[in-house]
């Protein structure tokens, strides 16, 4: 409500399968918020998880999507460097950058320099590795856990360390 203080809590937890999950929240009631998330964990299949033990499978990074004619390694790779970019991935009309947290702003700066918008540009938790999942139930539990979040009012992000192989993926996307 507006007046509130809002605060900044992650909680961090486990998905089926060992999948790390961080949930960003920002709450004017971390006790509620908390609840909240450790009932969608609880009643998915996931569990929550000590402060620290998700969370150091996650390195803070700025994140960057840019799609359509903009999106091609000829226009962006000098741009990304000069900038402090630390990666680009040019794949299927899609430009993903990653940089260091406190690039971000030299990002923003260059993009808006060469009249470029991207359509995502934020600072996310990366997973330092993924999970590859292959089994098409426990894909369906990660997934179903990971909306089930994303549906509660305080949280901001979900960040998971987990990848579907696209077959598993494009069978579970047909059983919806």
């Amino acid at each position: 409500s507006p007046g509130c203080a809002r605060d900044a809590q992650n909680n961090e937890g486990y998905a089926p399968g060992g999948v790390g999950v961080m949930v960003e929240c920002l709450t004017d009631n971390t006790n509620r918020s908390a609840s909240e998330v450790r009932f969608v964990f609880d009643r998915n299949n996931g569990n929550m998880a000590t402060t620290g033990a998700v969370s150091r499978m996650f390195t803070r990074q700025a994140h960057f999507i840019i799609t359509g004619e903009n999106a091609s390694e000829d226009k962006l790779m000098d741009l990304v460097l000069e900038a402090g970019g630390n990666d680009l991935e040019v794949e299927d009309g899609t430009a993903e950058i990653w940089a260091d947290p406190e690039n971000f702003e030299a990002l923003v700066k260059a993009f808006e320099d060469a009249g470029i918008k991207p359509d995502e540009a934020e600072v996310i938790r990366r997973a330092d590795t993924t999970m590859e999942i292959s089994d098409p139930g426990i894909a369906r539990q990660i997934l179903r856990l990971v909306d089930k979040l994303e549906d509660l009012d305080d949280v901001q992000m979900v960040n998971a360390n987990f990848s579907i192989a696209d077959e598993i993926a494009d069978q579970v996307a047909e059983e919806e």
